[in-house]
């Protein structure tokens, strides 16, 4: 969204205090600053409704990357449960190796192609919120897949619109 310059802590603070690497304490000041937030390049998301127009289209694969048993509904996380039809597991979880750092990106593209994943195809990634999503679009990215969106509302809207049609459904009603 507009940052040119940016990183990511592989392994998170638990790895970085683990390497005995520097913290420092108290409160920080930051300098004001001006920033204005663009949306760029591969970073454009996508809505309900063209996901919704794009069901069908054969160029489109959907990437729900939340765990197994919320996308088989047994776990409800909204009224409904299962997921957008279409759409094929594939755990962000995966992306990481034993250590929690990210996988070598040769490897995530393996077990990509392993999951039916293509360079040519428009992945969309959804989770619950879209944080698990926009890991899982990272490491595709990274791995070389060039045309990977988010879907920003993923199955928290998807799943509470009951005008919206699923695959293994579970109404929240019904448990």
């Amino acid at each position: 969204y507009g940052h040119d310059r940016v990183a990511l802590l592989d392994g998170g603070i638990e790895k970085w205090e683990a390497e005995g690497r520097p913290l420092e304490h108290g409160t920080v000041h930051p300098s004001p600053a001006r920033f204005e937030p663009r949306v760029s390049g591969w970073m454009r998301g996508i809505g309900a409704e063209e996901i919704l127009e794009r069901l069908d289209d054969p160029r489109v694969r959907l990437v729900d990357v939340r765990a197994p048993a919320e996308f088989s509904g047994e776990q409800l996380r909204a009224d409904r449960g299962g997921h957008i039809p279409g759409a094929i597991l594939w755990p962000w979880e995966e992306n990481l190796g034993p250590d929690g750092t990210v996988r070598d990106p040769a490897e995530i593209r393996i077990r990509a192609e392993a999951a039916g994943l293509r360079p040519e195809q428009e992945l969309v990634t959804y989770c619950q919120g879209g944080v698990r999503a926009a890991h899982a679009a990272l490491a595709l990215r990274v791995a070389g897949y060039p045309r990977v969106r988010i879907y920003d509302g993923s199955w928290a809207e998807w799943g509470n619109d009951p005008a919206l049609p699923i695959e293994g459904a579970v109404a929240a009603s019904t448990v």
